[in-house]
């Protein structure tokens, strides 16, 4: 099959064997990338669990060298449909369930490859879908004609290069260790689905249950009677990340009774540890609502997200990792663009730059940094100062272009945010008027600053 995509040779070798008469007797098909090592009895270990679908304990080449064994998370969240985590805090040799595991060391039953045939039609085993990879769109086709999904985690196997790939090069090789964390998905949905006065403190202690662990970053999310579905659905994402985090909820003197609810909701339903939310008496706008949750996090690590905006369940777990790879400071990243009232999903132009100078030029011109994107070390926030609580509209576009003056802003091409856009904002003249004069101070105050001699690198 030299020359063909991956995905290709995989259902033409498919084919192949379900075609020929002399393979009429074959039970299993065993998938071997063609760079795996593997123990002598890691066929017979996995043929002795006599199940649909198992496949041994792989790590992807990339760092941070996440086992590829994942979990898709519930679309009822706000969560794209194809959205999933990586489960780093598995058993130790044991057979556990899963939605999607890679294909490079993978034992599969034949009746499965006929029952995707049957339902999906010919060639359509390891198709690519959507967004997933050919091997996660075979779980996925699976999981939908009724078979379930195991990973033996005691099979230990490896990419071969100049070294092997395995469990052990893995954790040698994070930016951080996660700690053993993963949020019981289960338990939270469950909180979501139930009602209140059917809430029981038991089960919110037990989404606390054995936790050992230190948030890593802070998580603050500005809200004003936001509806309900979508502050919950924000306040879950950042709940569900992979690594532990803190979330402060800042409530900017809600005036609506459901938004006031949602609060009273989550406050009854996370414990303190996990989830935190205060209060302003009025309507202050968004940048001192900011700077509310700046001044009450306990960690060096700060994440804006909108209220109505949804996190990837992996983004601060691959955003910290790679800042800390790259020694920066400040980053941000790309987003995911979803309408309103429609399951279209948009794609946003990145900006990237390639010097300080480039970079303040861009920022002067325009803001090019989507709030609900960043993380941003606490230390440059005490640097620079806080949000400048005059603008009620610009706040952001003024925050990233100080920062940018004495800062890099490290770009990530990744997708890790998706941000909800309502086709109503723009019919607002009177808001697109007060934004139109406050994007005008921001340009005056920093194409000014750009001019002035030593401002390249942050002289004043």
């Amino acid at each position: 099959m030299i020359g063909y995509p991956v995905a290709t040779a995989r259902n033409e070798i498919t084919r192949s064997i379900l075609a020929e008469p002399t393979f009429d007797d074959v039970t299993h098909f065993l998938w071997i990338d063609d760079d795996m090592v593997f123990a002598p009895e890691t066929l017979k270990r996995l043929l002795a669990h006599d199940r649909p679908i198992v496949g041994g304990l792989c790590f992807s080449r990339q760092p941070p060298h996440k086992p590829v064994i994942a979990r898709f998370y519930d679309p009822s969240w706000g969560f794209d449909a194809n959205s999933y985590g990586f489960l780093w805090d598995y058993p130790a040799d044991r057979l556990i369930d899963v939605d999607a595991t890679g294909g490079a060391f993978l034992l599969v039953k034949r009746e499965v490859f006929e029952a995707i045939r049957t339902t999906f039609g010919d060639a359509s085993w390891w198709t690519p879908k959507d967004e997933l990879s050919e091997d996660f769109a075979f779980c996925r086709r699976a999981v939908e004609c009724g078979y379930s999904i195991q990973v033996d985690t005691g099979c230990k196997i490896g990419h071969v290069g100049e070294i092997v790939i395995d469990e052990d090069f893995s954790r040698r090789n994070r930016q951080f260790e996660p700690q053993r964390w993963h949020p019981p998905l289960e338990g939270l949905l469950d909180a979501v689905r139930m009602e209140p006065k059917s809430m029981a403190s038991p089960g919110l202690v037990a989404l606390d249950e054995g936790r050992t662990d230190v948030p890593l970053a802070s998580i603050v999310i500005p809200t004003f009677n936001e509806r309900p579905e979508f502050l919950r659905g924000a306040v879950l994402s950042a709940v569900a990340q992979t690594v532990p985090v803190e979330v402060i909820i800042v409530d900017d003197g809600s005036t609506s009774q459901a938004a006031r609810d949602v609060l009273s909701e989550i406050a009854f339903r996370f414990p303190a540890s996990r989830v935190r939310a205060v209060l302003h008496g009025g309507n202050r706008g968004i940048a001192a609502a900011l700077n509310t949750g700046i001044a009450a996090m306990s960690t060096p690590w700060f994440c804006w997200l909108s209220s109505d905006d949804l996190f990837e369940p992996t983004k601060v777990e691959s955003q910290l990792g790679s800042m800390i790879s790259a020694w920066a400071l400040a980053s941000y990243t790309g987003y995911h663009l979803k309408f309103n009232n429609s399951n279209a999903v948009g794609h946003v132009r990145m900006v990237l730059w390639n010097s300080m100078a480039e970079q303040q030029a861009t920022l002067a011109e325009r803001c090019s940094i989507n709030g609900s994107t960043v993380m941003i070390a606490k230390s440059v926030l005490d640097d620079v100062g806080p949000f400048d609580e005059t603008l009620r509209y610009a706040q952001d576009w003024d925050m990233w272009s100080k920062i940018g003056r004495k800062y890099w802003w490290f770009g990530m091409l990744d997708k890790l945010t998706t941000r909800r856009e309502f086709d109503n904002l723009s019919a607002d003249t009177s808001l697109s008027s007060a934004r139109r004069i406050e994007d005008a101070i921001v340009q005056r105050r920093y194409a000014l600053r750009s001019t002035l001699p030593g401002s390249l690198f942050g002289g004043t």
